[in-house]
């Protein structure tokens, strides 16, 4: 909010959000007339320190003159987690609102995007929190996500959760140390694996002070066996570009009937582990650098691991580990398995023909048959299963020179 339409005059006097600056960091700040600027929220360091972030940030002013600055990194506005609050009450009014973009590195120009803007009057906050998941990330911890922050207290007291199956109340319950709107529960006793349970949860309030009452929600745990999650496509060798992103990937797919979360997981020879996330029955999550993820992101569900593992183009080992240390799925490739000489020299992937079948070897891959050179995110174009004798045929390839194009249909 400002006092002006320039906001690079130092008369111009105000409250403002500020991304980036040194620390990587959303905070609140406000620009008195005389140019004094005051940081009076300081936001997490680091937050920013990506090659591409996608945010939701939410700023509020109660009739009290309270502050609370909010961020939702998931750019979807369900998980706002606050970067914290103040009182202020110097300025009170204002006739202009606006963006200005200073970046110091000219490969960073014109890549700032702003969309879904809203300025509104203050709503007192009288809805109870929602509870979006529970999640089993182990044995006998569960996670609980909520579509707003809640209250520390209410949050991290273990008798508003009760589970049902002889599970009763968790033994603790701590409200996550970044994500306000997330809480991690601990029982003593451990879940029986393939076994639904439902959880109570009685009490918890929001920072409004809104309060949840006997709200019931489902979880269960699954300990995944081998082969639960394959590795079934594979672009090996994305130069020369043919139609996908110029970027090498690994496809997972879920073969089993139970969401799996692979927290901990990681790719054979990885530094660093993959995120918690959850990989729901026969979907597909796409691996990759994370300076692949804007050009992989249309394609599905895409998650980025430290210290990817570039496929060699000849032949190479994959290997998928759990958390516990066992092998759920490996690839021992090697360039012959394309079976065919032109999409061996690059820019088409490797598919699995029959995803039930992961031990085949060559006899079960090959190189992809879809028109784009690659199925990310989707079901292989050579899948056992992927068939429809009653519908029109797909088309898989095309060639053509100056006089004539050649179709390749199923």
């Amino acid at each position: 909010m400002a006092s002006d339409s320039n906001l690079t005059l130092n008369s111009t006097g105000g409250y403002f959000v500020r991304i980036g600056n040194t620390d990587d960091e959303i905070s609140l700040y406000r620009k008195d007339a005389n140019g004094i600027i005051i940081k009076i929220i300081d936001g997490l360091n680091g937050i920013l320190n990506n090659s591409n972030s996608v945010m939701k940030i939410k700023v509020t002013r109660d009739e009290t003159n309270k502050w609370t600055l909010y961020r939702d990194m998931s750019g979807s506005g369900n998980f706002y987690t606050p970067e914290g609050l103040v009182t202020d009450a110097i300025y009170f009014t204002s006739g202009f609102f606006g963006f200005l973009v200073r970046q110091s590195t000219p490969g960073f120009f014109q890549n700032h995007f702003f969309d879904d803007n809203e300025i509104k009057n203050y709503t007192p906050d009288i809805i109870p929190p929602i509870i979006q998941s529970a999640n089993a990330i182990s044995s006998s911890e569960v996670d609980i996500f909520f579509n707003e922050p809640v209250d520390a207290e209410s949050s991290q007291d273990f008798y508003n959760y009760s589970a049902n199956n002889s599970l009763g109340n968790p033994v603790s319950a701590t409200r996550d140390a970044v994500n306000s709107s997330l809480v991690h529960l601990s029982f003593s006793t451990l879940f029986t694996n393939a076994v639904d349970y439902t959880l109570t949860v009685n009490g918890v309030k929001d920072l409004s002070g809104n309060e949840i009452n006997s709200v019931i929600i489902n979880f269960s745990f699954y300990n995944p066996k081998q082969y639960d999650v394959v590795i079934d496509e594979i672009m090996i060798d994305p130069s020369p570009q043919f139609w996908l992103p110029d970027c090498e990937w690994i496809e997972l797919r879920n073969t089993s009937s139970f969401p799996i979360n692979w927290k901990r997981w990681k790719l054979a020879d990885l530094s660093g582990p993959m995120p918690d996330c959850i990989l729901q029955p026969d979907s597909f999550v796409i691996i990759c650098t994370a300076s692949s993820v804007p050009l992989l992101n249309s394609y599905g569900k895409v998650i980025n691991v430290s210290s990817f593992p570039s496929p060699d183009n000849n032949g190479d080992l994959i290997s998928l580990i759990s958390s516990t240390g066992k092998a759920i799925h490996t690839v021992q490739y090697a360039a012959d398995w394309n079976q065919n000489e032109l999409k061996k020299a690059g820019g088409w992937t490797l598919e699995m023909i029959d995803s039930k079948n992961p031990c085949a070897g060559m006899s079960n891959w090959k190189a992809s048959e879809d028109v784009s050179g690659g199925t990310p995110g989707r079901i292989n174009s050579i899948d056992a299963l992927n068939t429809d004798e009653t519908g029109p045929g797909l088309l898989r390839a095309f060639t053509s020179n100056n006089t004539t194009i050649t179709l390749l249909f199923d």
